[in-house]
């Protein structure tokens, strides 16, 4: 298997800014008297995980495993997917 070697910085460049936008969207929300905001986040944040049970559907209670995400860098390999 090839290894896949990539100079990013996931907690700069997307974690922080993603951060930020949905700050900035919240406040703006706030400011304009909006009653319900919808957040979708992407299916990262509730994919990525070995040890969830191939039979259960995927819903609020799954999260992907974080330690098993940095331990992989599948962040990475993800992100230079999605410029390619």
């Amino acid at each position: 298997m090839t290894k896949i070697y990539l100079k990013l910085n996931p907690q700069v460049e997307v974690i922080e800014p993603a951060v930020k936008g949905t700050a900035n969207v919240l406040e703006a929300c706030l400011k304009a008297n909006v009653e319900r905001v919808v957040f979708v986040s992407s299916v990262a944040a509730v994919a990525i995980n070995p040890n969830f049970p191939k039979d259960k559907a995927i819903d609020e209670s799954c999260w992907s495993d974080k330690d098993y995400c940095k331990n992989t860098q599948v962040i990475k390999i993800l992100l230079y997917l999605c410029m390619t």
